[in-house]
């Protein structure tokens, strides 16, 4: 993940299913998940200013409902989601003919722009992106990298 905020964090990843699977970086992990790790309580994971944390892995998946229930409002945008462009690198995005970092960049937005979702998302070159128009202009259309889109 990119541009996290300084601070300690605990790291659980969700499946979009009805039975709610979550898995987690937690004790058991750091114990190398063989049969003595029973801890499976979540771990913190502290970030620092400028700093790359490694090895936080989400490999342990224990049964349905350990972990919190996935926040409201974390599901992947849909189409119809009215976001704002919110880049945590710049004051601007590029907008893509499509998802990828090799197409033409048919336009730059400042942050702040409402946009709506029409697709995605569409995973290309690391990264998740949506198919967006600005609101109101259903031409001004094209992909954004997911990181910089806001509920």
């Amino acid at each position: 993940m990119a541009a996290v905020e300084p601070g300690a964090y605990v790291v659980i990843a969700y499946v979009d299913r009805p039975d709610s699977l979550s898995g987690g970086f937690t004790a058991a992990v750091a114990c190398g998940m063989t049969a003595n790790c029973t801890d499976h309580s979540l771990r913190h994971v502290t970030v620092a200013p400028g700093q790359t944390v490694t090895g936080v892995d989400l490999i342990d998946w224990p049964a349905p409902g350990t972990f919190q229930v996935r926040p409201a409002g974390s599901q992947d945008l849909r189409s119809g989601d009215v976001v704002s462009l919110c880049n945590p690198y710049a004051d601007s995005a590029n907008v893509r003919a499509s998802a990828g970092l090799a197409f033409p960049v048919r336009r730059t937005l400042d942050n702040g722009v409402r946009l709506v979702v029409r697709d995605g998302p569409l995973p290309a070159d690391g990264y998740d992106w949506y198919e967006v128009h600005v609101a109101g202009d259903q031409l001004a259309s094209g992909w954004v990298v997911a990181y910089a889109l806001r509920r």
